[in-house]
């Protein structure tokens, strides 16, 4: 959303922000063995072992540390070093998910490859956002089980009211596996949504709208501009499955927001097409809580937040790894750093953001998507 806008829904009250949270005052909780044990008997009913608690507060503590460390690194390290954090939390999220699960049991692979990166980086740095990431098995693929991909959000329901929606996307890889690339997976986070877009001069793959839903009801999507432009209907209409008696109407004022351009269209549990009641739209919040229709990858994999982070995280730590001289010209400001600022904000992102939905996840656990 461009600065105007973001005026505009400020002055109608619509983006209040959130009290700040101290994730890492709450993930501490998790750095006891014997927290760790009342908490996990909490959630499964059952009380783990003493080992099996340890384990899950080795890796928080480590996460932690690595997370710490990240911050005052320099920057032809950081990269990788908050990378290890991000794994850390993950190996502690897929422990805390299921009670059988140990530190033996977890796979040792990353779960994402990176082919023909070498290659790609050789040519240009304004080839960088297009390396490949090939998810396999391994941690990736554990942590997509173990949550769901599940994505804890607030939508509207009566001006300037708030509902909590959860949306479950998808709980497995697909096979064969997939190849993502990073622009791809760039192109999907609200967050860097802004420098998404004036890094490429295109659209990105999530679109802020106001979503207000009439619950057993009614689900009303008003898509608004962006910095960029309007989507184009057609475009979302494919982009998200949309049956073609889902009318989608260009609109110049919307009531709860006013005059703002934008897209419309609703699903009704009475007049919308029998196989649009339960379609998913997939969604997601940007950090002022304002909701995001946010496009599936290929074959209709669904990602959530923490599964984006994952990848973002990993693909830079990746970078700074095996490719550190190209790491070191981009941050040399050379030839192609268009993608310099969208790579630091997403870094960023990642720091501020990933132990967030991380303490979420342990403490809410997997919760079934609302009808």
């Amino acid at each position: 959303m461009d600065d105007t806008l973001v005026l505009h829904l400020s002055e109608y009250g619509l983006l209040v922000p959130k009290p700040e949270r101290d994730a890492w005052g709450r993930l501490s909780i998790y750095e006891s063995a014997d927290l760790v044990r009342r908490r996990l008997s909490d959630r499964h009913g059952r009380q783990p072992s003493v080992d099996k608690s340890r384990e899950v507060a080795a890796h928080v503590t480590q996460g932690r540390q690595y997370f710490e460390a990240a911050r005052n690194a320099q920057a032809l390290v950081r990269p990788l070093v908050l990378y290890y954090g991000v794994l850390a939390l993950s190996r502690a999220t897929i422990l805390c998910s299921h009670g059988g699960l140990r530190e033996a049991t977890l796979s040792k692979a990353h779960g994402v490859e990176c082919p023909g990166w070498s290659d790609i980086l050789a040519q240009d740095l304004r080839n960088l956002p297009q390396v490949s990431l090939r998810l396999t098995n391994g941690t990736f693929a554990q942590l997509i089980r173990a949550t769901w991909n599940v994505e804890r959000l607030l939508v509207y329901r009566d001006h300037r009211l708030r509902l909590t929606r959860s949306q479950v996307g998808s709980k497995d890889l697909i096979s064969p596996k997939p190849t993502l690339t990073l622009r791809s997976v760039l192109a999907r986070i609200p967050d860097l949504l802004f420098d998404y877009q004036v890094a490429f001069n295109e659209l990105g793959k999530c679109y802020p709208a106001y979503v207000q839903v009439y619950p057993d009801v009614q689900t009303d999507y008003y898509l608004v501009k962006t910095n960029l432009d309007l989507a184009a209907a057609e475009d979302i209409r494919t982009n998200f499955g949309l049956h073609p008696d889902v009318v989608i109407s260009q609109e110049e004022n919307y009531y709860p927001l006013g005059s703002v351009e934008g897209l419309r269209f609703y699903v009704s549990t009475s007049n919308s097409p029998p196989s649009m009641i339960d379609h998913v739209v997939p969604l997601s919040n940007d950090n002022r809580d304002f909701p995001y229709l946010v496009e599936p990858f290929a074959d209709g994999l669904i990602l959530s937040s923490m599964s984006l982070l994952f990848l973002v995280s990993f693909s830079a730590g990746m970078l700074v790894r095996y490719h550190p001289s190209r790491w070191a010209d981009l941050m040399s400001r050379g030839l192609g750093d268009a993608v310099l600022p969208l790579l630091n904000n997403a870094l960023t992102l990642v720091e501020r953001r990933f132990p967030d939905l991380v303490l979420d996840e342990i403490e809410k656990g997997r919760v079934p998507s609302p009808k």
